[in-house]
């Protein structure tokens, strides 16, 4: 699953959110610099669909297979970003509120609230390779399989709430048993038992961060995690990079959205990060044509001469 932002804004004169395009996709983590309180939580929302942004596009597209980005490896590392010509229009919203939050979706309003002007205003598109979308119907999908870790004023836990109490509600998110029992052991699985009960507030960043995304990834669909502004707190970059870094390898696509001292920071471990991704799936993609020019040539091959024997057989 490849997810493109194209020069996305919100705001009059981009205030909420200035022109921001970006690619984040299944396998890599792609890390975003964000200024100011509010703009992590506002991106993180466009870029999951579930705030509709004034200006740019935003679109999905589904790979075919595990290899199905290879043929987008040189445009990515290329580009950056993503063009226009890759998703149709977006619609817009008056009503972006950030306080009236759907716990089963993490949106800023009811998704379903939508009206028909503007589901029809989405549009649609197509990208290369692979069937692309923009439309109400690509957005719900997008939704769908993509999960908001702890953005302030959507996701983020209550600070005074008891961690386990926290892991109890991201457990029947996850559509998983969530009594105390399962609660209990589902910290023990995580190795966090001894933060049960701790307020929320004060378990360390890392054990925080590590354990809601962990669940997020655990929700039935989710293919993809946005971590949103997790320096706040003035944890170590390398820290949270590392459960980033964690989640990509097991395949999910995976946004981070950080300040941009946090982000020159990991620069360069995010850039050879990205370096042996694309390398990974070149390698994936030559070792599919390889076995598929073999099975083409096998099936090519004359077949061997049957020399027919006589009842009697050979003189």
């Amino acid at each position: 699953m490849k997810i493109i932002l194209s020069s996305v804004t919100k705001g009059e004169q981009g205030e909420n959110l200035p022109e921001t395009s970006l690619v984040y996709q299944s396998g890599g983590v792609t890390v975003a610099a964000v200024e100011t309180a509010a703009r992590p939580t506002v991106l993180a929302l466009i870029a999951t669909g579930r705030m509709v942004p004034d200006s740019g596009t935003v679109a999905i597209v589904d790979a075919d297979d595990a290899g199905g980005f290879a043929d987008d490896a040189d445009e990515l590392a290329s580009d950056g970003g993503a063009s226009a010509d890759d998703a149709g229009a977006v619609g817009t919203r008056e009503d972006d509120a950030l306080n009236n939050v759907s716990p089963d979706t993490d949106a800023p309003f009811a998704i379903d609230d939508l009206n028909a002007e503007s589901d029809a205003d989405l549009g649609t598109g197509t990208g290369s390779g692979t069937e692309a979308g923009t439309g109400a119907d690509a957005m719900a999908r997008l939704r769908a399989a993509t999960a908001i870790v702890d953005a302030p004023d959507v996701s983020e836990p209550v600070g005074d709430l008891k961690f386990s109490a926290v892991v109890q509600e991201e457990l029947m998110f996850a559509d998983r048993p969530s009594g105390r029992r399962a609660t209990a052991e589902a910290l023990a699985e995580l190795g966090v038992s001894e933060f049960g009960g701790w307020e929320t507030q004060n378990v360390p960043t890392a054990v925080r961060l590590r354990v809601l995304s962990e669940l997020a990834a655990s929700r039935p669909g989710v293919e993809a995690i946005v971590l949103t502004a997790p320096d706040r707190r003035g944890s170590d970059p390398f820290e949270w990079w590392a459960i980033a870094a964690d989640l990509a390898h097991r395949g999910l696509a995976v946004l981070v959205i950080a300040s941009p001292a946090s982000v020159d920071l990991l620069a360069e471990t995010s850039a050879r990060f990205e370096a042996d991704r694309v390398a990974d799936v070149a390698r994936r993609a030559e070792a599919t044509r390889t076995t598929e020019d073999a099975r083409r040539a096998t099936l090519a091959a004359p077949e061997p001469a049957v020399r027919q024997v006589g009842r009697d057989g050979p003189p």
